[in-house]
């Protein structure tokens, strides 16, 4: 296996075929364990998928935890934005690239947040309790939650501290991981904007508290927030059902009202989002779904009815703490 940058034009055939073995990943498991577990040729990595983003004709990409690891695969049929990473290696017989997440070039911040000895330097750098003195930093612990290849990827920090009298504690922050240092700034700054508005003095709203912007990162830090996940208590409430957990129905109508609270504080950013690329993109998929053929609507069936089973059996942020 070697490391290559380009990959042979495919055909429609070729691109259903890669989609549905990248699907399996018993066979994907075959081909992924060689490549990233080179010491160990008997054994086989347990494989499962963690998240699935298909763009059909354009791109696929796919993340996947590989015992211990967490590795990218994905196939790159027409133009896409953003490059892979040096260490990125070709599956020839499947022609797919795939490298470590932590290698993701979009986001030079996650090798750094990950290395715990590297994170715990940053952060107590970062945080004004651990750089005053007042309290010191033992040991920090990074955990992916949520990832979104060459984007942004939402990260739990257990910390280890100690304070001035010696008494050891255990403190939880989490951290988001952006590809632009712009983007991260902006997140940073309407963030404190937000936490200073009546809809969050009120409690009408509650944000998780932003403690910390790590620029050479592009790392933004918040605080933990108490409460129970509400896409966890939505399972079997969608269309005209009216029967499932309470909580779930309660906590709907609560977020409405927290949503329209930020939504009418008053608060105002000066970034600009343009709509153009995204309207592209629209026309581009209108366009698509106007010349699918049966045996394409097939491959979308499949793909969205793995991408459900994945949905409903992976729990990426576990526990009674919300991730911001």
């Amino acid at each position: 296996m070697q490391s290559v940058q380009t990959e042979p034009i495919a055909t429609s055939a070729d691109t259903h075929r890669q989609v549905q073995i990248a699907q399996n990943t018993q066979q994907m498991a075959e081909y992924l364990t060689p490549a990233f577990f080179p010491d160990h040729p008997d054994h086989v990595a347990d494989c499962r998928i963690l998240d699935m983003k298909y763009e059909v004709g354009e791109y696929c990409t796919l993340p996947y935890q590989l015992g211990p690891r967490m590795v990218i695969g994905t196939f790159r049929w027409g133009e896409v934005e953003g490059e892979l990473p040096a260490s990125a290696r070709l599956i020839e017989p499947l022609g797919m690239q795939v490298y470590s997440f932590e290698q993701d070039p979009a986001l030079p911040g996650l090798a750094t947040a990950l290395d715990p000895r590297r994170i715990r330097a940053a952060l107590a750098e970062a945080l004004p309790e651990y750089r005053d003195g007042g309290r010191e930093l033992l040991s920090v612990r990074a955990r992916p939650l949520r990832y979104r290849p060459g984007k942004r990827c939402t990260m739990r920090f257990d910390l280890l501290e100690r304070d001035a009298a010696g008494a050891l504690a255990r403190r939880t922050l989490y951290g988001k991981a952006y590809h632009q240092l712009g983007k991260a700034s902006s997140v940073f700054h309407e963030m404190q904007m937000l936490s200073d508005t009546d809809a969050v003095r009120s409690g009408r709203a509650i944000l998780a508290p932003v403690v910390a912007f790590l620029p050479d990162l592009m790392l933004v830090m918040q605080g933990p927030i108490e409460g129970e996940s509400l896409e966890m208590l939505l399972e079997g409430l969608q269309g005209n059902v009216t029967a499932g957990d309470p909580r779930g129905w309660a906590g709907v109508v609560r977020s409405a009202g927290a949503l329209a609270a930020v939504h009418t504080s008053g608060a105002a950013t000066d970034r600009e989002r343009p709509i153009d690329k995204e309207l592209k993109r629209f026309v581009k998929r209108a366009s698509q779904a106007a010349t699918a053929t049966p045996d394409r609507l097939s491959l979308h069936s499949e793909g969205w009815q793995t991408w459900q089973e994945i949905r409903i059996s992976s729990v990426l942020v576990p526990g009674s703490t919300s991730s911001p």
